[in-house]
């Protein structure tokens, strides 16, 4: 799976799948990924970071090529709150076009230049490029680079 980290189901079908339909990846992934939840890692201090991003008075989304059923479990089993979670099954294409994060700013009422993309994947950094949101790479070199979410919080102030 590390080799196609971050993409959409469309690729995970035809990458791990051959011949199988995204609807039925997208069916069983939603009946089987949570049998292996418990091997999931949340990166340490997200929920708080999160938290105080929304005390300071941010909106804050989930945005994901994961199913949306399957994300709001996720999010849910992760303890975070978010204001809006915008999966694959809300929009047309999945990233890296700017579909989800556009569709997302329009949730939260937010325009995509007042709006920051946190995200660790090619796929990400491409959709908020195409979506004009600037755009931070966790834990990875694609471009403005954070290793600690500590960091996030004031970046985030002095990109917006």
């Amino acid at each position: 799976m590390r080799a196609g980290w971050g993409q959409g189901t469309d690729a995970d079908a035809a990458m791990f799948f051959p011949g199988s339909t995204v609807a039925a990846v997208d069916t069983y992934y939603d009946a089987h990924f949570m049998d292996h939840v418990d091997a999931l890692e949340v990166t340490q201090r997200a929920g708080e970071v999160i938290a105080r991003l929304r005390e300071s008075g941010w909106k804050t989304a989930i945005v994901t090529n994961t199913s949306t059923a399957l994300a709001t479990r996720l999010v849910e089993r992760a303890g975070f709150a978010v204001d809006a979670i915008v999966g694959s099954s809300d929009v047309g294409r999945p990233k890296p076009a700017p579909d989800m994060i556009v569709h997302a700013c329009e949730r939260l009422d937010v325009k995509p230049a007042a709006a920051v993309m946190i995200g660790d994947s090619v796929f990400d950094r491409d959709a908020a490029s195409a979506a004009g949101v600037p755009f931070i790479a966790y834990r990875w070199n694609g471009g403005r680079r954070i290793d600690d979410l500590d960091e996030l919080p004031d970046l985030v102030r002095r990109l917006v």
